[in-house]
């Protein structure tokens, strides 16, 4: 069964041809819930979700969409607890294994996630998911290599997988081979330029490389797309900067700030510009505000 391409990377597939009867009025459960997820009505789909398996207790579709929203809720214990009770139904769906390793890579498991997405990769060796998520799980276990060759199978069974291009651009990135990450990272946009995060990462690695105008330009790309995207404001403020335009750094700096008033790295950037603008007044209270959210700084 192929995974669902719900909001949520991986955590929801669609129901076999056995899911739960459909009530009198001939609405499918399944299909309403899948519409409630779509929504980003999660706790709503937690709810009946759990109400469906009291009537449904062997149904692995309705264990695998409430482990999917409790994994966009964050909640990664009760997604891993859903998953693992669906594979006890049914341990050879390659794809319950894969949305396992989803969760647990989340939650920060990732010896466990490496053994997930193994596991569906033995059930299932052509599952690009799959291997795109090992990929994952390797890197950010520490293991570049290993990861660039998880993310090129995946790529060899899907070579339009924009995900996974986008992913090996990243461990091409941390291996420091900025040239091989843009490439990827634009292989990616060619096949989904409206990916925010292709843009900022393709702009991190403009960035550097040390082609400013390029990255400014992929930044405002991302932000363009999303504009709530509080990184990439901040990375457009840092870039500005570079080449000397304040006034436009210091609005994305401000941007930044407005998403995520907490950070105090982001008070801080906002100060460096005043400062470099000659305004010492407003750069001192940046530095203070920073300093009363991080003593430490």
């Amino acid at each position: 069964m192929e995974i669902f391409q719900g909001p949520v990377k991986g955590h929801l597939m669609p129901p076999p041809t056995d899911s739960p009867s459909e009530p009198s009025t001939g609405e499918n459960p399944v299909e309403a819930l899948i519409a409630l997820y779509n929504q980003g009505r999660l706790d709503d789909v937690v709810e009946q979700t759990n109400a469906l398996i009291e009537k449904f207790p062997q149904e692995i579709v309705l264990f695998n969409i409430l482990g999917a929203a409790n994994a966009g809720l964050n909640r990664f214990d009760a997604a891993i607890e859903s998953y693992n009770r669906a594979i006890l139904i049914d341990p050879s769906v390659a794809a319950l294994h894969n949305n396992l390793g989803n969760a647990q890579q989340d939650k920060g498991d990732l010896a466990a996630a490496i053994a997930s997405f193994g596991k569906a990769l033995e059930l299932d060796p052509d599952y690009a998911e799959a291997h795109s998520g090992l990929g994952g799980a390797l890197k950010d276990s520490g293991d570049i290599p290993a990861a660039i060759d998880s993310y090129n199978r995946a790529l060899a069974i899907n070579p339009d997988f924009a995900e996974a291009l986008n992913n090996l651009g990243n461990a091409y990135r941390e291996q420091g081979d900025f040239p091989a990450a843009v490439e990827r990272y634009k292989r990616a946009l060619a096949i989904r330029g409206d990916d925010a995060e292709a843009h900022y990462n393709l702009g991190r690695a403009q960035h550097e490389m040390g082609d400013v105008p390029a990255a400014i330009e992929s930044y405002r790309s991302a932000v363009a797309i999303n504009k709530d995207f509080v990184e990439a404001h901040n990375s457009l403020g840092g870039a500005l900067r570079v080449v000397g335009d304040l006034d436009s750094a210091i609005e994305s700096y401000t941007s930044a700030i407005y998403l995520n008033p907490d950070y105090a790295g982001y008070h801080f950037n906002l100060g460096a510009a005043l400062k470099d603008k000659g305004d010492l007044d407003d750069a001192i209270e940046c530095y203070a505000h920073a300093l009363q959210l991080r003593p430490d700084f």
